[in-house]
């Protein structure tokens, strides 16, 4: 659940994390003690191009049954407050992905060179295409 309307899939950047995440849809769906996920700060691009901060992160509740029964597992879905801080385009969002990969080079390694990484990024035409990299 969150205050903004987004949409999917999501490109997520947690701070001190090093990691990409796509997230195809469920933005908060967390399992037990999965809450620490958005205990950090983050940034979040839609497949709009929005960018948006997490502000804050509550535990709402219980999680539809039907996603409990999907993971075999208890699921909670947190409530997120987000905030829109800039709208990017598929260059940009691009350019966001490829200086992200590049701090951290050797961090990549396992799935391939930061040139190839960087070849497949250009090669997509949506920042949907993007955010299904990283899932």
């Amino acid at each position: 659940m969150t205050n903004i309307k987004i949409k999917y899939p999501l490109l997520i950047i947690r701070e001190k994390d090093g990691n990409l995440y796509g997230l195809k849809k469920n933005i908060g769906l967390v399992s037990k003690g999965g809450q620490d996920f958005y205990e950090r700060k983050m940034i979040i691009i839609d497949s709009n191009g929005n960018k948006l901060s997490l502000i804050s992160a509550e535990l709402y509740g219980k999680a539809k049954l039907m996603d409990s029964l999907k993971w075999f597992q208890p699921m909670l879905q947190m409530n997120l407050t987000l905030e829109k801080i800039d709208n990017m385009s598929l260059e940009q969002v691009k350019g966001f992905i490829i200086e992200y990969i590049n701090r951290k080079p050797k961090r990549w390694l396992s799935i391939g060179t930061v040139e190839g990484i960087t070849e497949s990024i250009n090669d997509r035409t949506s920042i949907s295409e993007l955010a299904n990299m990283f899932r």
